[in-house]
């Protein structure tokens, strides 16, 4: 029993390391996507394959609300109303007629569009619709929300290979190397409790709403929130400025010559074992917080369940 309890410890340990990792990737994710406009981007560029008739994409330049989206030299946001894509494109199918349309004249504009992809689309949605023009744009509107839903797991992608690249910085700047701290902590009953204690103190006091809203406000907004200092405080820990953590085997306070256990050296297979070790921290960390997050809870429950507190 001893031995399991020795375990999830140091999976607790680990979880929590890699939850702060995680969370640090996040905020300098958000920068860098935030600076490069990634998101924006990648929305305009899958809003142009969409609407790939020309004409349209010009008409619909002309609305302050898409003309980000549709001109080269437009400054992007990160969402836009499938809704309100939806009337603009159907309007300018129409010309950009204000008057309230019929199905029939809404058929008989889509038809005379040129060809192209999205006049397919819209033909086909047109002939599975009623003579409700309200039910058909709302139709057309989950039709342009789906679209944008599948495009986008190109940008989640690109997140992916972005956060395994802050990820493993992360790893090698801080010298989070997985199998030293993992058998630093199985050898080291005093390091395992006193990290427990601090997953323990960190899951009592974060519950997972506040986590998940946590995680969706804007950095600003998330650092003014009282409720996101546990999650802020668990970034700063893992840089390195808490006692616990410390006593770790990681950062390079202890290190005479970092760079000879970073670069490769004859005779010396350290460096290899190290790499080896800060892969598997950012492989780890490329799962994201609320995967770890939510590991760590059932961790902390199962540790309970088979040694439970001491009560005073």
């Amino acid at each position: 029993m001893s031995n399991f309890t020795a375990i999830v410890d140091v999976a607790i340990g680990l979880s929590l390391i890699y939850l702060g990792v995680s969370l640090y990737v996040t905020i300098v994710n958000e920068f860098i996507a935030q600076k490069l406009q990634l998101r924006g981007k990648q929305l305009a560029e899958d809003l142009t394959k969409l609407i790939d008739d020309p004409n349209l994409r010009s008409a619909l330049a002309a609305n302050p609300a898409l003309a980000p989206f549709v001109t080269s030299n437009g400054k992007p946001g990160s969402y836009v109303d499938p809704d309100i894509v939806a009337r603009l494109l159907l309007g300018a199918a129409r010309g950009g007629q204000a008057t309230v349309a019929t199905m029939e004249e809404l058929i008989g504009a889509i038809n005379a569009l040129p060809a192209s992809e999205l006049k397919k689309q819209l033909q086909a949605i047109a002939q599975s619709a009623s003579d409700n023009v309200e039910a058909f744009i709302g139709t057309v509107s989950h039709w342009v929300d789906q679209s944008l839903t599948m495009m986008g797991e190109v940008y989640k992608q690109r997140i992916k290979l972005i956060s395994f690249g802050i990820g493993l910085f992360a790893a090698v700047a801080f010298n989070i190397q997985t199998l030293d701290v993992a058998s630093h902590l199985y050898r080291n009953k005093e390091a395992r409790e006193a990290l427990v204690a601090v997953a323990e103190q960190f899951t009592d006091g974060v519950p997972k709403e506040a986590f998940d809203k946590c995680l969706a406000l804007e950095p600003a907004a998330r650092a003014a929130e009282a409720s996101c200092k546990p999650i802020l405080g668990l970034v700063t820990t893992v840089q390195g400025r808490n006692e616990t953590f410390g006593q770790l085997p990681m950062f390079w306070t202890n290190v005479d010559d970092p760079w000879a256990q970073i670069l490769p050296s004859l005779g010396q297979a350290n460096w290899l074992l190290n790499w080896l070790g800060w892969l598997i921290t950012a492989l780890a960390v490329s799962l994201g917080a609320p995967f770890w997050f939510d590991l760590l809870n059932k961790l902390v429950n199962i540790r309970r369940a088979v040694q439970p507190r001491k009560t005073s």
